[in-house]
Protein backbone atom coordinates (compact mmCIF):
# COMPACT_ATOMS: atom_id res chain seq x y z
CA UNK A 1 0.00 0.00 0.00
CA UNK A 2 1.18 3.49 -0.84
CA UNK A 3 0.64 6.45 1.46
CA UNK A 4 -0.59 8.90 -1.17
CA UNK A 5 0.20 11.84 1.09
CA UNK A 6 3.89 11.00 0.88
CA UNK A 7 4.04 8.77 -2.21
CA UNK A 8 5.97 6.19 -0.19
CA UNK A 9 5.34 2.55 0.60
CA UNK A 10 3.70 1.90 3.97
CA UNK A 11 6.19 0.04 6.14
CA UNK A 12 5.42 -2.19 9.11
CA UNK A 13 7.52 -1.30 12.14
CA UNK A 14 8.05 -3.31 15.32
CA UNK A 15 7.83 -1.40 18.58
CA UNK A 16 7.39 -2.11 22.30
CA UNK A 17 3.66 -2.60 21.80
CA UNK A 18 4.04 -4.73 18.66
CA UNK A 19 3.72 -4.19 14.92
CA UNK A 20 2.36 -0.93 13.53
CA UNK A 21 2.42 1.36 10.51
CA UNK A 22 2.03 5.09 10.02
CA UNK A 23 -0.12 7.14 7.64
CA UNK A 24 0.42 10.86 7.22
CA UNK A 25 -2.65 12.96 8.01
CA UNK A 26 -5.19 13.26 10.80
CA UNK A 27 -8.33 11.80 9.23
CA UNK A 28 -9.04 8.09 9.42
CA UNK A 29 -9.82 6.43 6.11
CA UNK A 30 -13.21 4.72 5.90
CA UNK A 31 -11.85 2.48 3.16
CA UNK A 32 -8.79 1.43 5.17
CA UNK A 33 -10.79 0.75 8.33
CA UNK A 34 -13.27 -1.38 6.39
CA UNK A 35 -10.54 -3.42 4.70
CA UNK A 36 -8.65 -4.03 7.94
CA UNK A 37 -11.62 -4.81 10.15
CA UNK A 38 -14.41 -6.16 7.93
CA UNK A 39 -12.48 -7.77 5.08
CA UNK A 40 -9.32 -8.97 6.85
CA UNK A 41 -10.78 -9.32 10.37
CA UNK A 42 -7.68 -7.78 11.95
CA UNK A 43 -7.68 -6.40 15.48
CA UNK A 44 -5.99 -3.03 15.77
CA UNK A 45 -6.14 0.36 17.39
CA UNK A 46 -5.42 3.78 15.92
CA UNK A 47 -3.37 6.45 17.66
CA UNK A 48 -3.08 10.09 16.61
CA UNK A 49 0.31 11.78 16.84
CA UNK A 50 2.05 14.96 15.79
CA UNK A 51 5.68 15.62 14.91
CA UNK A 52 7.63 18.49 16.51
CA UNK A 53 7.16 20.33 13.21
CA UNK A 54 3.38 20.06 13.51
CA UNK A 55 2.74 17.32 10.94
CA UNK A 56 -0.08 15.04 12.06
CA UNK A 57 -0.11 11.31 11.44
CA UNK A 58 -1.95 8.13 12.42
CA UNK A 59 -0.44 4.93 13.77
CA UNK A 60 -2.25 1.63 13.24
CA UNK A 61 -1.18 -0.80 16.00
CA UNK A 62 -1.75 -4.56 15.71
CA UNK A 63 -0.26 -5.81 18.98
CA UNK A 64 2.61 -8.11 19.88
CA UNK A 65 0.92 -11.22 18.47
CA UNK A 66 0.98 -9.90 14.90
CA UNK A 67 3.75 -11.25 12.66
CA UNK A 68 5.45 -8.18 11.12
CA UNK A 69 6.49 -10.04 7.95
CA UNK A 70 3.02 -11.45 7.29
CA UNK A 71 1.47 -8.10 8.11
CA UNK A 72 3.82 -6.38 5.66
CA UNK A 73 2.70 -8.79 2.96
CA UNK A 74 -0.94 -8.00 3.68
CA UNK A 75 -0.32 -4.26 3.61
CA UNK A 76 1.69 -4.52 0.39
CA UNK A 77 -1.24 -6.29 -1.29
CA UNK A 78 -3.73 -3.55 -0.41
CA UNK A 79 -4.60 -1.17 -3.25
CA UNK A 80 -6.98 1.72 -2.82
CA UNK A 81 -10.09 1.42 -4.98
CA UNK A 82 -12.01 4.65 -5.61
CA UNK A 83 -15.15 2.59 -6.24
CA UNK A 84 -14.94 0.73 -2.92
CA UNK A 85 -18.13 1.25 -0.93
CA UNK A 86 -17.39 3.03 2.30
CA UNK A 87 -18.54 1.67 5.61
CA UNK A 88 -19.90 3.55 8.58
CA UNK A 89 -18.14 6.71 9.60
CA UNK A 90 -18.31 8.86 12.67
CA UNK A 91 -20.09 11.81 11.12
CA UNK A 92 -23.55 12.63 12.40
CA UNK A 93 -26.61 12.30 10.16
CA UNK A 94 -28.78 15.28 9.42
CA UNK A 95 -32.45 14.40 10.09
CA UNK A 96 -33.82 13.67 6.61
CA UNK A 97 -36.71 11.58 7.89
CA UNK A 98 -38.93 14.69 7.77
CA UNK A 99 -37.97 15.29 4.14
CA UNK A 100 -38.88 11.75 3.12
CA UNK A 101 -42.21 11.98 4.96
CA UNK A 102 -43.29 15.36 3.58
CA UNK A 103 -42.16 14.79 -0.01
CA UNK A 104 -43.07 11.94 -2.33
CA UNK A 105 -40.39 9.49 -3.44
CA UNK A 106 -39.74 11.26 -6.75
CA UNK A 107 -39.60 14.64 -5.03
CA UNK A 108 -37.04 13.28 -2.57
CA UNK A 109 -34.84 12.32 -5.51
CA UNK A 110 -35.05 15.82 -6.97
CA UNK A 111 -34.67 17.59 -3.63
CA UNK A 112 -31.64 15.60 -2.48
CA UNK A 113 -30.04 15.59 -5.94
CA UNK A 114 -30.27 19.38 -6.01
CA UNK A 115 -28.93 19.54 -2.46
CA UNK A 116 -26.05 17.22 -3.34
CA UNK A 117 -25.15 19.33 -6.37
CA UNK A 118 -25.06 22.45 -4.21
CA UNK A 119 -23.00 20.81 -1.47
CA UNK A 120 -20.47 19.28 -3.86
CA UNK A 121 -20.16 22.50 -5.85
CA UNK A 122 -19.49 24.37 -2.60
CA UNK A 123 -16.81 21.83 -1.69
CA UNK A 124 -15.27 22.00 -5.16
CA UNK A 125 -15.10 25.81 -5.01
CA UNK A 126 -13.59 25.78 -1.55
CA UNK A 127 -16.38 27.56 0.31
CA UNK A 128 -17.39 24.46 2.29
CA UNK A 129 -15.34 21.65 3.78
CA UNK A 130 -15.95 18.06 2.78
CA UNK A 131 -16.56 17.25 6.43
CA UNK A 132 -19.43 19.74 6.59
CA UNK A 133 -20.97 18.29 3.42
CA UNK A 134 -20.68 14.81 4.89
CA UNK A 135 -22.46 15.87 8.04
CA UNK A 136 -25.31 17.29 5.99
CA UNK A 137 -25.84 14.44 3.53
CA UNK A 138 -23.04 12.09 2.57
CA UNK A 139 -23.03 9.38 5.23
CA UNK A 140 -23.79 5.65 5.17
CA UNK A 141 -26.57 6.38 7.67
CA UNK A 142 -28.27 8.64 5.11
CA UNK A 143 -28.00 5.81 2.59
CA UNK A 144 -29.62 3.38 5.03
CA UNK A 145 -32.41 5.81 5.88
CA UNK A 146 -33.26 6.42 2.22
CA UNK A 147 -33.10 2.72 1.37
CA UNK A 148 -35.40 1.90 4.29
CA UNK A 149 -37.94 4.36 2.89
CA UNK A 150 -37.82 2.87 -0.59
CA UNK A 151 -36.17 5.86 -2.22
CA UNK A 152 -34.58 5.43 -5.66
CA UNK A 153 -31.58 3.04 -5.51
CA UNK A 154 -29.83 5.33 -8.01
CA UNK A 155 -29.94 8.19 -5.51
CA UNK A 156 -28.94 5.93 -2.62
CA UNK A 157 -25.94 4.59 -4.53
CA UNK A 158 -24.76 8.08 -5.48
CA UNK A 159 -24.97 9.16 -1.84
CA UNK A 160 -22.92 6.14 -0.83
CA UNK A 161 -20.36 6.77 -3.58
CA UNK A 162 -20.02 10.37 -2.37
CA UNK A 163 -19.01 8.94 1.01
CA UNK A 164 -15.85 7.68 -0.73
CA UNK A 165 -14.67 11.23 -1.39
CA UNK A 166 -13.21 11.27 2.12
CA UNK A 167 -10.95 8.37 1.15
CA UNK A 168 -9.95 10.01 -2.12
CA UNK A 169 -9.04 13.22 -0.28
CA UNK A 170 -7.02 11.27 2.28
CA UNK A 171 -5.29 8.76 0.02
CA UNK A 172 -5.24 10.30 -3.48
CA UNK A 173 -5.66 14.07 -3.01
CA UNK A 174 -4.60 14.75 -6.59
CA UNK A 175 -7.75 12.94 -7.77
CA UNK A 176 -10.12 14.67 -5.35
CA UNK A 177 -11.31 17.51 -7.60
CA UNK A 178 -11.83 15.12 -10.50
CA UNK A 179 -13.96 12.81 -8.35
CA UNK A 180 -16.01 15.69 -6.94
CA UNK A 181 -16.80 16.94 -10.45
CA UNK A 182 -17.75 13.43 -11.55
CA UNK A 183 -20.08 13.10 -8.58
CA UNK A 184 -21.69 16.45 -9.42
CA UNK A 185 -22.26 15.28 -13.01
CA UNK A 186 -23.88 12.07 -11.76
CA UNK A 187 -26.30 13.94 -9.51
CA UNK A 188 -27.08 16.38 -12.35
CA UNK A 189 -27.85 13.44 -14.65
CA UNK A 190 -30.11 11.87 -12.02
CA UNK A 191 -31.93 15.16 -11.50
CA UNK A 192 -32.41 15.43 -15.26
CA UNK A 193 -33.91 11.93 -15.44
CA UNK A 194 -36.34 12.50 -12.58
CA UNK A 195 -39.83 13.82 -13.19
CA UNK A 196 -40.66 17.32 -12.01
CA UNK A 197 -43.62 17.20 -9.60
CA UNK A 198 -46.76 19.25 -9.78
CA UNK A 199 -46.80 22.56 -7.87
CA UNK A 200 -45.89 22.28 -4.20
CA UNK A 201 -49.01 24.04 -2.92
CA UNK A 202 -50.38 20.84 -1.41
CA UNK A 203 -47.68 20.66 1.27
CA UNK A 204 -47.25 24.41 1.85
CA UNK A 205 -48.55 23.81 5.38
CA UNK A 206 -45.25 22.12 6.24
CA UNK A 207 -43.18 25.20 5.41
Amino acid sequence: MIDHNTGERVIITSGPSGAFFRILGERRSVWLDKVLSADLCLCYRVERHETPEGAKYLEYHFGRAADPEKLQGIVDSMTFDTHYLAGDNANALAPFSLVSEVFGAEEVVRFLSALAIGLLTSVQRGVMSLEEAEQLLFTPRTYELLMDRGISPDLCNLVMEACELEDVLSLIPSKFNENVLRSIDQFVALLGRSEAPRPYDWHAEFR
